[in-house]
């Protein structure tokens, strides 16, 4: 009975490596928990004890609310003291988030009013960007400021609103067990449908198992409050063919030598190959991105009533709040652009692999000889073989290449 020798495909190995490098710079970055500072509420005319509920219901929010880390800080007042922002300013203000390593600072003022009741104004600073992200206000009468965290938790809650996406997955197989990350999250119902909630953003690995069917994996990237249809397509298993052997025999427990020489450059070759490519697509998409932001920045600009030394100054015009929506497009700009730098680089290091990767497999007369050929030299067959022979005389240094078959 002749035996059967089961070949590894290095190439294969190599692709899916080299893809899977490729999708990895092309998806986005996965959101960990943003740092948020409470500062809390700054009584004007109010009592200290009242304000302290309104910090207290402020604090409570981001605490429960997922996406957030509450980063300990102390009172407004001293804040205000020990680094001089006595206006507010955000430069100044986005320094004491700086120190407190927070990504968002979240403050306010209650205040009384004359006609009775008080007003609540809060503001949410991107300690980053320097600027004010949010800022409202609310009134409160004298009965509901006398248990306001209700409404403040409402409030806070569009300040801040919850980091988390839903996935809706669709499949033909009912009772298919549906796994993130590795772990169980529900089973698809007899509509065929799974709807996940509350998901935290970024990279995940959705695999969807089947009784009769092979296992579905793939990767999905998902941004807050975005709800992503999946649609999955399970394939049945195969049964392999019973075969009943003439005898019994002793299995082949010789380890299996892993590949040298030529073999391992053949797998470098496809794999930075493949994410050479990757990459390359990950530059066209992120590109044509940039340019939509710049044509959204001249349309925005364009829409502005400003004189001409105003429309030269660009980006630098959203400030301190003002023309928020300038300011979102140049920041998302300026992100874009980082990233783009970082694809060239990191795409020509891949590429020149590549093309050291071909010459060793290819070119290089040290390569050693593949299973492949020795099988075609044990059937007579003449391979081909490429020659690249160095030269070094009074005139200069020169390259040849030649081919045998």
């Amino acid at each position: 009975m002749p035996e059967i020798r089961s070949r590894v495909r290095p190439w294969r190995t190599g692709a899916l490596w080299g893809l899977s490098l490729g999708l990895y710079f092309m998806a986005p970055v996965a959101h960990a928990e943003q740092g948020v500072a409470v500062l809390g509420v700054e009584p004007v005319g109010v009592p200290a004890p009242v304000a302290a509920r309104f910090s207290a219901a402020l604090k409570e929010h981001i605490q429960r609310t997922t996406g957030y880390r509450l980063v300990p800080s102390k009172a407004l007042e001293e804040i205000k003291l020990v680094f001089g922002c006595i206006n507010e300013s955000s430069n100044c203000m986005s320094k004491v988030g700086k120190t407190l390593n927070a990504g968002l600072l979240l403050w306010g003022r209650v205040e009384k009013r004359k006609q009775g009741g008080l007003t609540l104004t809060l503001r949410l600073l991107d300690v980053r960007k320097k600027r004010i992200r949010k800022k409202l206000k609310q009134v409160f009468t004298d009965r509901e400021a006398a248990a306001p965290e209700a409404r403040v938790l409402a409030l806070a809650a569009k300040l801040t609103p919850s980091q988390t996406a839903t996935l809706r997955l669709r499949c033909h197989a009912e009772g298919a067990q549906v796994l993130i990350d590795g772990r169980a999250a529900g089973l698809v119902d007899a509509q065929g449908v799974l709807v996940l909630p509350k998901i935290s953003l970024g990279l995940h690995s959705i695999q969807v198992r089947g009784s009769g069917f092979r296992p579905f994996t793939q990767m999905v990237a998902l941004k807050a409050g975005q709800t992503l249809d999946l649609q999955v397509k399970l394939v049945a298993k195969v049964p392999e063919p019973e075969v009943t052997p003439p005898g019994i025999t002793t299995p082949d427990l010789t380890p299996e030598t892993p590949p040298e020489g030529s073999s391992i450059w053949k797998i470098t070759f496809y794999s930075s190959l493949a994410a050479t490519v990757g990459l390359g697509v990950g530059l066209v998409v992120n590109g044509l991105k940039v340019w939509s932001l710049e044509d959204d920045k001249v349309a925005v600009i364009d829409g502005l009533n400003l004189t001409n030394e105003q429309r030269a100054e660009g980006c630098a015009l959203a400030g301190d709040g003002l023309y928020s929506d300038l300011g979102d497009i140049c920041d998302q700009g300026k992100d874009h652009e980082i990233i783009q730098n970082v694809l060239i680089g990191v795409t020509a290091a891949v590429a020149a692999l590549t093309g050291f990767a071909a010459y060793k497999t290819f070119l290089s007369s040290g390569s050693t000889e593949t299973e492949e050929d020795e099988e075609a030299r044990s059937k007579g067959t003449r391979l081909s073989r490429w020659h690249l022979t160095p030269a070094l005389g009074p005139q200069g240094a020169s390259l040849g290449l030649s081919v045998t078959f």
